[in-house]
């Protein structure tokens, strides 16, 4: 029995990296509303290497009475590559600024966000460069006076990004 199920570890372990979405160097321009739920957020991805990537977010808003800005970063760290999909383990950290004015006092409120959890990364057979992503874990905030840590990614529709992947320039 342990040998059958090493041949079949073996096997998936091939396969899986042959129809690999491989996104070595390549740079993805796009959205994500991860960081803060409220607010989405201009993102930057790159992939060092098949493993691991890099996500940068900033986010604004600028209203009469309200400023809100977001940024942050995450590192992913593929462990799952299938064809048209890429699992991979996350970590994040970012800032929410919160600006208020009610007549003329103005209150500002800093929350720190972490995160850490599961991405998952969707290729649609027709686009090959187009990525919808999506995430779960847990999120741990702290700021204005309050504390919270909880899970996130409730819903595909409230922590969703879309990136174009450029196409790396031949040498």
């Amino acid at each position: 029995m342990k040998k059958i199920a090493g041949i079949i570890v073996i096997i998936l372990a091939v396969t899986s990296s042959v129809f690999a979405k491989d996104l070595t160097g390549r740079f993805g321009a796009g959205f994500n509303s991860e960081l803060n739920g409220n607010l989405t957020s201009l993102s930057a991805k790159y992939w060092l290497n098949q493993t691991i990537g890099l996500q940068g977010l900033a986010g604004f808003c600028f209203a009469t009475n309200l400023t809100i800005f977001d940024v942050g970063t995450k590192v992913y760290c593929n462990f799952l590559s299938e064809e048209n999909m890429n699992l991979a383990f996350l970590c994040g950290a970012g800032l929410d600024i919160n600006s208020v004015t009610a007549a003329t006092v103005t209150t500002t409120t800093t929350t720190f966000r972490a995160t850490t959890g599961i991405g998952f990364e969707y290729f649609l057979a027709g686009l090959p460069n187009l990525g919808f992503d999506t995430q779960l874990g847990l999120v741990f905030s702290s700021g204005g006076g309050t504390t919270l840590f909880g899970t996130t990614g409730a819903g595909f529709s409230s922590a969703v990004g879309l990136h174009y992947y450029f196409v790396k320039g031949s040498k």
